[in-house]
C-alpha cells in the first residue's frame, strides 16, 4: 500500500519529493534518501512476498534507446519486459535478467500484461527513461555520476575535484577474467 507506507516513512521523517496524491500520476510516491536520491514507491499485488517491500527498479535516463537497450539485450542477456511510451514525450524500456521458465511465461513488452508482469518479479528491473528526440540532439546528454568535469559550475552536486552522484549498476558473473576478454 504505497498511502500507508509513504504515511508511516513520512511520520519516521522520510522526506518526500511527491506524494501518492500528488500531481498527475496518483497512487505512486517519491520519497528521497539522506543523499536527495529519489526512492519510487510502487503498489504491488498483495501476498506475493512476505517481506514488506523489495528493490523493483533502478532507472536510468539514455540518449539513444535503441543503442542501450541493444547492449543491455544483446551484450548483457537481459530480456525486454516492458516498453511504455508516451507519445511526443519519453518511453520507458523495463528489462531484466529472467530465468528460462520466466522467459517463456513473459507478456509481450507492449502488451497490457507485462505491467502487472513487472510487478510481479522479486528482482530488480532497469529502467531505461528515453526523451524522445535526444538521440539527435547534440547538446543532450545523460550525466553518469562518475565525471566531475561535466557538471555545471553552478550545479549544487559540482565541487572542484570531487566525483559524487550515482557510481554504478553491477552484473554478476562467474568468470571476471573469461567475461571481460
Amino acid at each position: 500500500d504505497v498511502y500507508a507506507t509513504s504515511a508511516q516513512l513520512e511520520k519516521d521523517g522520510v522526506r518526500f519529493q511527491k506524494r501518492p496524491d500528488e500531481g498527475r500520476m496518483k497512487g505512486l510516491a517519491f520519497c528521497l534518501d539522506p543523499d536527495g536520491y529519489w526512492i519510487e514507491l510502487v503498489k504491488r499485488d498483495e501476498g506475493l512476498f512476505a517481506e514488506k517491500q523489495n528493490l523493483s527498479q533502478t532507472m536510468m535516463r539514455v540518449k539513444d534507446a535503441e543503442k542501450t537497450i541493444s547492449f543491455y539485450r544483446d551484450v548483457l542477456g537481459m530480456t525486454l519486459i516492458r516498453e511504455m511510451t508516451v507519445p511526443n514525450d519519453f518511453s520507458n524500456f523495463f528489462l531484466a535478467c529472467l530465468s528460462e521458465e520466466e522467459k517463456k511465461s513473459a507478456p509481450a513488452p507492449d502488451s497490457a500484461e507485462a505491467r502487472d508482469f513487472v510487478k510481479r518479479l522479486w528482482q530488480p528491473v532497469l529502467e531505461l527513461t528515453h526523451n524522445h528526440g535526444s538521440e539527435h540532439d547534440p547538446t543532450f546528454s545523460v550525466w553518469s555520476g562518475n565525471q566531475g568535469s561535466d557538471l555545471p559550475k553552478d550545479s549544487p552536486l559540482y565541487r572542484e575535484g570531487v566525483i559524487r552522484g550515482f557510481g554504478h549498476i553491477a552484473f554478476n558473473v562467474e568468470d571476471v577474467y573469461a567475461t571481460s576478454a
